[in-house]
This record gives C-alpha cells, sequence and structure tokens, in this order.
C-alpha cells in the first residue's frame, strides 16, 4: 500500500490520469446500467367475509 502512494506521489499526473480513467469507468458503467422505476410483480388478493349473527345490516 505505501508504495502505491509513495509512487502516485511522485508521479502525479500519471496519478490524475488514472483517477480521471476510473470515474470515466463509473460514470459509463452507471449510465449503461438497466433501470425500471418499478419492478414486475403480481398482486395476490383475497377477500374475506364474516356474517355476525344479530348484526345490522343495510
Amino acid at each position: 500500500m505505501n508504495n502505491i502512494v509513495k509512487w502516485m506521489a511522485e508521479h502525479p499526473v500519471a496519478a490524475n490520469l488514472i483517477t480521471m480513467f476510473v470515474v470515466a469507468l463509473g460514470a459509463l458503467s452507471a449510465i449503461q446500467m438497466p433501470q425500471k422505476t418499478f419492478p414486475d410483480f403480481t398482486l395476490d388478493a383475497v377477500s374475506v367475509s364474516v356474517g355476525y349473527p344479530r348484526s345490522l345490516t343495510n
């Protein structure tokens, strides 16, 4: 790890180019990543009716 930091300190132009390259690859990856606003899903519904004896119904 120290060797990498030492090399970057000795070669600032190369370090900046590597940084820009990594940022550009990240931006390109973010643009090409598939995006979905709403995922595909199905809604299952269950209806339950319970009658109460002596209840008032309209």
